[in-house]
């Protein structure tokens, strides 16, 4: 089911950008610093678009992702040492030690 929902979630972003490039296909000057762009007002949108979703993830990345990861590694750390401390064995000698059979 997920699958075939992902399928029709990228046909219906291809045929909205298909609709987005021919019905806005002025061309457009973009000025950069260093060099000026021509192209088709859809391709702009679609590449502002683009770059809106990729920069959004990247912050989501960045502001919640890793901190969640180090507060997790963190507190794996504590419950380590919580458990070693309850069995009264060493943090560090309890994580380095393998069981024998």
């Amino acid at each position: 089911m997920y699958r075939i929902s992902l399928y029709i979630l990228a046909i219906l972003a291809l045929v909205v950008g298909l609709l987005i490039g021919t019905l806005n296909s002025d061309s457009v000057s973009i000025d950069l610093f260093w060099r000026q762009l021509e192209l088709p007002l859809g391709a702009s949108l679609v590449i502002a678009f683009v770059l809106g979703v990729l920069l959004g993830l990247f912050a989501l990345y960045v502001f919640r992702v890793l901190p969640m990861g180090i507060a997790l590694g963190r507190t794996q750390k504590k419950l380590r040492k919580l458990e070693a401390s309850s069995t009264g064995i060493d943090p560090d000698a309890a994580r380095l030690s393998v069981s024998e059979d």
